[in-house]
C-alpha cells in the first residue's frame, strides 16, 4: 500500500510539473517572447556556412569552427536556401 501511495504522489507530481511547464510556455507565448530550445545556428552563421561549403570548404571544417555537427550542418543549410529564395 505504501508504495501505491508513492506512485499516487510522483504521478501527481509529474502533472503539476506539466501544468506549470504549459504555464510558462503560454505566458512567454503571450509575452511574444520565444519558446523552446535557442536555436544553434542563426541565419548569418548558415549564410556564412552555405558560402564556405561553395567556395570548396571541407564540411569538418566548418562543423569545427561552429561547435555543430556535420549532421546539424546539413540540417541548417536547407533552412538558408527557403530564406534566400523567398527574398529573390
Amino acid at each position: 500500500m505504501a508504495i501505491a501511495l508513492l506512485a499516487m504522489l510522483a504521478q501527481m507530481e509529474r502533472i503539476y510539473m506539466l501544468e506549470r511547464a504549459a504555464g510558462a510556455r503560454a505566458a512567454k507565448e503571450a509575452h511574444g517572447l520565444p519558446t523552446g530550445r535557442p536555436a544553434k545556428l542563426n541565419a548569418t552563421t548558415r549564410a556564412g556556412a552555405a558560402q564556405r561549403i561553395k567556395d570548396g570548404a571541407i564540411p569538418e571544417q566548418i562543423t569545427a569552427e561552429l561547435g555543430v555537427s556535420r549532421s546539424r550542418l546539413y540540417r541548417e543549410l536547407p533552412k538558408h536556401r527557403e530564406t534566400t529564395s523567398h527574398e529573390g
